[in-house]
């Protein structure tokens, strides 16, 4: 794929690569590398059929491969080694795992019309764990939506709002974590909570939470322990002192966020990226949400959310960017007339078919905003974004 257009934080489009579809490929024939041995053998062994090619999608905490056989089969394949690194622990990993099958599993016999892969097998041994799930079509949002014309760009964000309702309708436990199924590996589907699994493992919460209080409390705290690590204690002053105004400036919004419909628990995808949603090339429409690892049940409030690639608020808010160049900074998938375009006409679908979730959209995106800054250590060093942001908004 060539280059495609974005936008800078001046409002200007420029033209640059997106991110590769895949990092590594082999194809029958080709020597298998050390480290997918293993994998290969068990694979063949299991399905009795000799694999055609495999093409590594991404390598982080996860491997994840999609996998074509001889007699035309395709899937992916997740491989997780219960290692301890600077991610986190072999147990971390272990209950990461875990809690993405529940949540799957529940998703696919709850919703099945949801576009969220099958789960075709899941293995648990000592030293790894893989799940092995459906391929679905389309590419990458971040792949394709900046080459979308408008009636692909507006069926992409009516889509994605017929999926966040419906999301955000299900029936859940009404409490703050991630799920556990009672017996994963029965039709039972009762969904129990178990703490929130957070990325890095320091960033994640050791137990259930009752309260939106609760839960701003506890990232608050953990984002001033995750962002100190490392850093001179200036900005270690500095972190400390916008985080402490930070949870004060909240207080009172919090307090006017008390109906209960705002306060329900819903599930969130926690890491709705551009990355990990799917559309289709020619409809636009939303074909798949993957990567379901880091998931939870939040207060209603928390939940409503615009597509992350029409945002220009928060963290995404050009204004706030740190100028030093050699700052990882965003980029945007349109301009903000156009993104604002699209803005409206979510909110004018979701008013009509949800007003309680609109209501959540309008009145929580302070509250999300705030939260949303918290894991930008990289972007925003010493909290300078964040403190710029607090002084326009309240």
């Amino acid at each position: 794929m060539g280059d495609i257009p974005f936008w800078d934080a001046d409002g200007n489009m420029f033209l640059c690569a997106p991110p590769p579809l895949f990092c590594d490929e082999w194809r029958r024939g080709d020597e298998i590398p050390v480290d997918q041995r293993d994998i290969h053998a068990r694979v063949e062994d299991l399905l009795q059929c000799p694999i055609s090619s495999i093409k590594i999608l991404a390598v982080s905490v996860n491997t994840t491969m999609e996998i074509v056989l001889q007699d035309g089969r395709k899937f992916i394949l997740r491989h997780l080694p219960f290692i301890t690194d600077d991610y986190g622990s072999n147990s971390w990993r272990k209950r990461k795992l875990e809690t993405e099958r529940d949540i799957m599993l529940f998703l696919n016999r709850a919703i099945p019309q949801l576009p969220v892969p099958e789960l075709h097998r899941v293995e648990v041994q000592a030293d790894y764990g893989e799940i092995w799930m459906e391929e679905l079509p389309g590419l990458p949002v971040i792949n394709c939506y900046t080459l979308f014309n408008v009636a692909q760009k507006e069926a992409c964000v009516l889509s994605y709002a017929d999926f966040a309702l419906k999301l955000f309708r299900l029936q859940v436990p009404d409490q703050i974590g991630s799920a556990s199924l009672r017996a994963a590996t029965t039709e039972d589907d009762s969904l129990t909570v178990v703490p929130r699994i957070s990325h890095p493992e320091r960033a994640c919460c050791p137990t259930v939470l009752a309260s939106l209080e609760e839960h701003v409390a506890v990232s608050i705290q953990k984002c001033l322990s995750f962002r100190s690590a490392n850093e001179d204690v200036d900005t270690i002053i500095q972190i400390r002192e916008t985080l402490t105004k930070l949870e004060v400036l909240l207080s009172p919004l919090m307090e006017q966020l008390g109906d209960k419909h705002l306060r329900r628990c819903v599930l969130v995808h926690e890491d709705l990226r551009s990355t990990n949603i799917l559309a289709d090339t020619t409809s636009g429409r939303i074909t798949g949400v993957l990567d379901w690892e880091y998931h939870a049940f939040l207060p209603a409030v928390l939940a409503a959310s615009y597509p992350e690639w029409l945002l220009y608020t928060g963290p995404c808010d050009c204004r706030f960017r740190d100028p030093d160049p050699t700052v990882p900074g965003c980029v945007w998938f349109d301009s903000p007339e156009n993104a604002k375009h699209y803005m409206d006409l979510f909110d004018q679908v979701v008013k009509e078919r949800d007003p309680e979730y609109f209501d959540c959209l309008k009145r929580g995106e302070h509250l999300r905003d705030a939260l949303q800054w918290l894991p930008h250590r990289r972007f925003d060093r010493g909290c300078k974004g964040l403190r710029a942001w607090m002084e326009c908004t309240f």
